[in-house]
């Protein structure tokens, strides 16, 4: 193997540097870590495997479906690339270069495409794991049948995962990123691909439920203050370990580390709308309504076994996604001038492409006007730092998928659609069980400086020209790659 690409999802080097983790913070001491900077909306994964951000390619967190209603999408695949004019992904320019290729994990990558060598497909994208792992995340097609006769995670989620406590969540991902390893490293010996890409995604499942605790960690030095913080070491030990003994088994000539985004904590979070309803340019669904229907949603959350929701949500996805998003929704989305969507740190202008009241031309600027001039007079915003700016028409890309106004916040506020326009995170993090942790993003968030560590060799193709994003590293695994 020429170049083994280690991910690790949300890998931040404040924390690696901090804790136990001989091998990592060998590669970073006798290696270089450039600083890239990631916009949090724009998907890192798939800027890694397109060379373009995803601003071009579609590849957002949260995306208008642009079918003439306020639904959004979290949905990128490998479906996606035929259309993308000029992206060649990743896979397909190293199999022009003659180089095989060996992925496993990589989010976004469903289906898994058709490449020299093999993939095992990464969820994320849209794509849920928590329906178990399908067929089409496989190439060849007969992985499929040996990784399913196997002890073998997917992938583990908090929620999704179901486990009823913090100690059986770290048994999870401990026992999820030694065997991940272990079977990557079979697949290598078998295939001996030219390139390795393999992603741990438990690392942000772990930053996000308690990014609290790890920046604490990491202000000790990595000296645990508490059984919560043991087990954080421990587990970044045994990930490390795995990890070492995967380039021991599979010897590539070079050794990358990356991950999508950074660490941060969940400080706040804002839901523009409240600032909308406040300017009059959004409007309020009937009291009496919006109450019935989230009481039904409620009822329907709390009572409903999850197992029976996933099942649910596995057969008839887009129906149900459908219904809870016509229970939970509180907003006269016909009658309002501008929204807010979670995750996505702007406003859309509700025109046309949502079916919305608004016009071209001077209507749209007045609205425009009406976003920015209600930021800019906020006391709120001014107290948090919040400012806003054009977006669309002034940003580079498919301006149909976005925000009208974008709204400047530090990395550890995280944008919503309910609630008061910027609410204190009051979520910790105990030991013990998990039923009061009612979403995977409980004190973390992404940070905006994502770890990656280049060995000499590849630092010394670094280019002056090259992107300050996740956009660099497409061209650094080539480079690597087509290296005599």
């Amino acid at each position: 193997m020429k170049l083994l690409v280690i991910g690790l999802d949300g890998g931040d080097r404040r924390i690696v540097e901090a804790l136990d983790a001989p091998f990592l913070r060998g590669l970073i001491d006798r290696g270089v870590c450039p600083e890239l900077t990631e916009d949090l909306w724009s998907r890192g994964w798939t800027e890694m495997l397109s060379g373009a951000p995803g601003q071009q390619t579609g590849a957002l967190y949260a995306k208008p479906k642009l079918d003439g209603t306020h639904d959004f999408t979290a949905g990128f695949g490998t479906r996606a690339y035929p259309d993308l004019e000029g992206i060649e992904p990743l896979w397909r320019r190293l199999g022009r270069a003659g180089r095989s290729v060996g992925f496993m994990n990589i989010p976004t990558t469903m289906p898994a495409p058709e490449a020299p060598g093999f993939v095992v497909s990464g969820a994320g994208g849209g794509f849920n794991p928590s329906g178990g792992y399908p067929p089409e995340a496989c190439h060849p097609a007969a992985l499929h049948a040996r990784l399913s006769a196997v002890d073998f995670d997917w992938e583990t989620r908090l929620k999704a995962s179901e486990v009823a406590d913090t100690d059986a969540l770290f048994d999870r991902i401990e026992h999820t990123v030694r065997r991940r390893c272990e079977l990557f490293a079979e697949l290598a010996v078998e295939h001996d691909p030219d390139v390795g890409f393999l992603v741990h995604k438990e690392t942000v499942t772990l930053s996000n439920f308690a990014a609290s605790e790890l920046f604490a960690l990491a202000a000790r030095d990595g000296r645990p203050a508490s059984g919560f913080q043991t087990r954080v070491a421990r587990f970044f030990r045994t990930l490390d370990d795995a990890l070492a003994e995967l380039v021991e088994r599979v010897t590539p000539e070079h050794v990358m580390v990356v991950a999508d985004h950074g660490a941060s904590e969940l400080r706040y979070r804002v839901n523009p709308n409240a600032l909308l309803e406040g300017a009059g340019l959004l409007v309020r669904a009937p009291a009496a309504a919006a109450s019935l229907r989230g009481a039904l949603y409620e009822a329907v959350r709390r009572t409903l076994p999850l197992p029976v929701k996933q099942a649910i949500a596995r057969r008839y996805r887009a129906n149900a996604e459908a219904a809870i998003r016509g229970l939970r929704e509180t907003r006269d989305l016909v009658a309002s001038k501008a929204f807010a969507a979670r995750y996505v740190p702007g406003v859309y202008v509700n025109d046309r492409r949502f079916g919305g009241p608004v016009g071209d031309g001077a209507d749209y600027e007045r609205v425009v006007q009406a976003v920015l001039d209600a930021v800019a007079a906020d006391p709120l915003a001014r107290e948090h730092g919040l400012t806003a700016r054009r977006y669309r028409g002034v940003q580079a890309g498919r301006d149909e998928l976005f925000p009208d106004v974008w709204i400047d916040a530090d990395e550890t506020y995280f944008f919503d659609e309910r609630g008061p326009f910027v609410d204190e995170n009051r979520a910790v993090v105990r030991e013990g069980p998990l039923d009061g942790v009612e979403a995977d993003l409980h004190t973390g968030f992404k940070g905006r400086r994502p770890l990656v560590v280049l060995d000499p060799f590849t630092a010394s193709l670094v280019r002056d020209d090259d992107a300050n994003d996740l956009r660099a590293v497409y061209h650094w695994i080539v480079r690597v790659a087509e290296a005599t």
